[in-house]
């Protein structure tokens, strides 16, 4: 038949009477293979789905390495991807609604809570801002990446409203 290829990991196991054994595991390639496919796969999903979606969209590093942010924020807030990158979260965010997303943020980090909602408001490239656009954080372990990033979602108003311009 064909031939078969496996991957060993090779690790220190410590018995009831403290000596030290190596412990390995075995995985066949093709088992790994198929991970990495379906990884692939899911990884595309989300892309699709981040990039094609009507809600305004931020994915934040939690070591404030940077964001991610889709089309519709940008052209809900009249900003290129690339400006959006350059002011970032903050720079969207109206000041005296920035202290309590912040203080949100923190007890999402230190596992206080795991997720948050609240209402803020944006600043539009224009000057305005847009009122009734939530903000919705959740750290779970299924909503982080590899990376430590952090999947958040600014959406418009109340179910399908559009948010309110404020000038």
């Amino acid at each position: 038949g064909p031939r078969r290829r496996w991957i060993a990991s090779v690790f220190p196991v410590e018995d009831r009477s403290g000596e030290v054994h190596l412990g390995v595991t075995l995985v066949e390639t093709a088992e790994v293979a198929g991970a990495v496919g379906e990884l692939r796969e899911r990884e595309a999903l989300f892309r699709a789905v981040f990039e094609r979606a009507p809600l305004g969209m931020v994915v934040i590093d939690w070591r404030d390495q940077g964001a991610r942010m889709n089309a519709a924020i940008a052209e809900m807030l009249g900003y290129s991807n690339g400006e959006l990158l350059e002011l970032g979260v903050q720079g969207i965010t109206h000041p005296d609604d920035f202290a309590a997303d912040v203080a949100h943020f923190q007890r999402l980090v230190a596992g206080e809570i795991d997720h948050y909602q609240l209402e803020k408001r944006y600043l539009h490239k224009d000057g305005r801002h847009l009122d009734g656009a939530r903000c919705r954080a959740e750290p779970r372990a299924h909503h982080l990446d590899g990376r430590g990033h952090h999947r958040a979602q600014a959406g418009r108003g109340g179910a399908g409203s559009p948010a309110r311009r404020t000038d």
